[in-house]
């Protein structure tokens, strides 16, 4: 696990990378690791951390780079990243999609990314990430497809259709995992 020293050195990167210090947001772990608890707590499911190797690795995948090369330079391609690897790399027992799911919605909410979408359409590619059938380059088309070009100025009813969709897409998340 990154010490906050180097967390802090990361942050700092990713911020000169974009030359910005207002729109880069990054997860801790830890920060993941109390998200996954909430989402048991009211969804249900079993609580617990199976890999912290893999959860770490979830978390900084989006950031990852070789020597000044930055692999993902967008937004929206961290948001992806990250979202694809919180679900592939399986870190928790339980509750691995919708943490996969809020984590990279959040990651792209507090980064300036704004996307319109369904419960169906977030479920629909939550669902397939998970069971292989769509890789990081798909999930990343979905977030493109889905993001919506606000020119500075927020939608108004954007943030109560996330919500009741995002809630949705839990509800249906958790029945699925109840099933399986």
């Amino acid at each position: 696990m990154k010490t906050p020293e180097e967390m802090a050195k990361q942050q700092t990167a990713c911020n000169a990378f974009f030359n910005r210090t207002d729109l880069c947001f990054m997860f801790t772990p830890e920060m993941i690791a109390n998200m996954h608890k909430d989402l048991v707590a009211e969804f249900g499911g079993s609580h617990g951390v199976r890999d912290i190797k893999m959860l770490e690795s979830a978390v900084q995948a989006p950031y990852a780079a070789f020597g000044d090369e930055v692999f993902y330079k967008t937004h929206a391609e961290r948001g992806a990243r990250f979202g694809y690897s919180l679900i592939a790399n399986h870190p928790f027992i339980d509750g691995n999609k919708r943490t996969g799911m809020v984590g990279m919605l959040g990651l792209l909410k507090a980064n300036g990314v704004n996307l319109s979408y369904t419960s169906d359409e977030i479920f629909d590619i939550i669902i397939q990430v998970a069971d292989g059938k769509a890789d990081y380059e798909e999930l990343l088309g979905w977030v493109n497809d889905h993001t919506v070009k606000t020119k500075g100025v927020m939608v108004k009813d954007m943030p109560k259709l996330r919500e009741s969709a995002l809630k949705d897409a839990i509800n249906k998340l958790s029945e699925h995992d109840k099933l399986n």
